[in-house]
């Protein structure tokens, strides 16, 4: 059976046009998503360019939210929330420590009195929620200044256990008048040098006496000379220890440094993976536990408000392998101690309790991170998210040994791709992030017959796409007739071959590139 030349082509361009209706479907269905969700987040864009650049970030943050959450192979999973339109790098300018935690030669005021506490001794979990000893999650807004959250935090809950009374004390005070040595408001801080504030200037006032702004301001010393509680001192929790901070914990809410770099969408359960050492946010772990499947947990206090995580806290795993990585005391072989606060108490009442300050790291690469590493893979070759032997699926990170770095295919690469300015480059490589994110949660899914690739076209939205590769003018009937009738009308289907493939018949020529010319 031959199959006439318009009929092959009417096939394939209905084909392509039922692609491209698709993507378009999706466009239109992740646009109206997009839109629920400013209204849900009050979020206002300055113009329509950036709506649109806001909107290829949005879409690329739920292509991998949904793939993650797909695969299913971690304890914990992801969700949608205000920090959905933010790429990875935004994110952790906007919301981290941009200078990092790092050894600054400060020494702790006393030494660790919970040395001595043995630990069969101590209960099996612990909640400071439960003892009244945890102010309401509160929102660091677009400040990076975590670092007084976290220190905060941790006093606000010995000034409990000391003197009965839970009080909101003012991060904003640090932001504005801590302004000397590491800290700097907005722009990143140390919980150490927070503490030391806190000693020399005599202690702390109120949230209500000195309101949060999320932005840098001076210093009112009126309102700020009103303390509420104070601090004598902090001290160490020893270095690669989790058994200690574990007895410090079961005593007193806790100061910690964390790796963020997998926060972004965190929505719940027991955050677990490999770890790493760069310490970039603080927070507060209130408590420990286990869950339901036996997997012990750190519970941690964050600053992100109630969106965030299981309603602004995280549980991350506890008792890991890797000391070094989750409880980080070690960066660039420089052995790091971390602090906390000691000796709190109400204006006339000091005592000698503590809040203690450690590092606890956990460092799960993103996989829209290892993009920046990652260009395209050469067309057809490889299969995002399947292995192509068992049809297991393996999923982007696996396949890093096949494919080539992204800023190799900016200058010869397989598809030698050259953009004008840094900024088209920006801006194709979140069309980029994008399309991969897309391409792995539809392979991911499982759910058609057909899988997807990167290829050549992984740098084109939708809409460029079509434009250049189909037939912008799509097909219609024109009036024309054909010259002849159709000669197969009376072949029986009975009669018909139960495959056909005209390649092993020498009758196709090799594949040919239309390039960009959509005809």
């Amino acid at each position: 059976m031959v199959i006439s030349k318009p009929l092959l082509l009417a096939i394939l361009c209905c084909i392509c046009c039922a692609i491209a209706t698709a993507r378009e479907l999706g466009d239109t269905a992740m646009a109206a998503r997009h839109e629920r969700w400013m209204a849900q987040y009050s979020r206002v864009y300055k113009d329509a360019a950036e709506k649109a650049r806001r909107f290829e970030v949005f879409k690329a943050n739920v292509a991998f939210i949904e793939s993650f959450n797909a695969a299913g192979s971690q304890k914990y999973w992801l969700g949608v929330n205000q920090f959905a339109d933010l790429t990875s790098e935004e994110f952790k300018a906007a919301m981290t420590n941009n200078k990092g935690f790092r050894y600054n030669g400060m020494k702790a005021t006393l030494g660790f009195k919970y040395e001595n506490v043995s630990a069969d001794a101590l209960p099996a979990s612990v909640d400071w929620r439960t003892k009244g000893a945890v102010t309401p999650i509160k929102d660091q807004g677009q400040c990076g200044c975590c670092w007084a959250f976290s220190a905060v935090a941790a006093m606000e809950g010995i000034v409990k256990l000391s003197t009965g009374k839970l009080i909101s004390l003012s991060e904003q005070e640090l932001v504005d008048c801590d302004a000397h040595g590491n800290d700097h408001g907005c722009e990143g801080g140390e919980m150490d040098g927070a503490f030391q504030f806190i000693i020399n200037n005599g202690g702390l006032t109120t949230e209500a006496n000195y309101a949060y702004t999320a932005e840098d301001g001076q210093c009112k010393t009126t309102a700020a000379a009103n303390n509420a509680a104070s601090i004598k001192g902090y001290e160490d929790v020893p270095a690669n220890d989790e058994s200690a901070l574990m007895k410090a914990v079961a005593g007193q809410p806790v100061s910690v440094a964390v790796d963020a770099s997998n926060f972004q969408f965190y929505q719940g359960g027991v955050m677990t993976g490999s770890c790493g050492t760069a310490l970039d946010h603080g927070v507060t772990v209130i408590g420990y536990g286990m869950a339901s499947d036996g997997t012990k947990y750190w519970l941690i206090k964050n600053s992100w408000g109630t969106t965030w995580g299981e309603s602004g806290y995280l549980r991350m795993e506890k008792d890991i392998d890797d000391k070094r990585g989750m409880l980080t005391v070690q960066m660039k072989g420089v052995g790091e101690v971390q602090r906390a606060a000691t000796a709190l108490g109400m204006p006339g009442n000091t005592t000698n309790a503590m809040a203690t300050r450690v590092r606890l790291d956990l460092a799960i690469k993103a996989p829209n991170k290892r993009l920046n590493e990652v260009f395209l893979a050469k067309a057809g070759a490889h299969r995002i998210g399947r292995n192509k032997a068992n049809g297991s699926r393996s999923g982007l990170r696996k396949k890093a040994s096949v494919l080539h770095p992204w800023r190799r295919g900016m200058s010869g690469g397989w598809y030698s791709r050259v953009y004008k300015d840094a900024a088209e480059k920006a801006r194709r490589f979140e069309v980029f992030k994008a399309n991969v994110a897309f391409i792995e949660s539809f392979n991911t899914a499982g759910s058609q017959k057909y899988w997807l690739g990167i290829n050549q076209f992984a740098d084109l939205t939708s809409e460029e796409f079509k434009a250049t590769m189909t037939n912008n003018k799509g097909f219609s009937y024109s009036g024309m007739k054909a010259t002849t009738g159709f000669k197969y009308e009376n072949v029986s289907a009975d009669d018909l071959p139960a495959s056909v493939d005209w390649r092993t018949k020498g009758a196709v020529t090799p594949i040919k590139d239309q390039g960009k010319c959509g005809r």
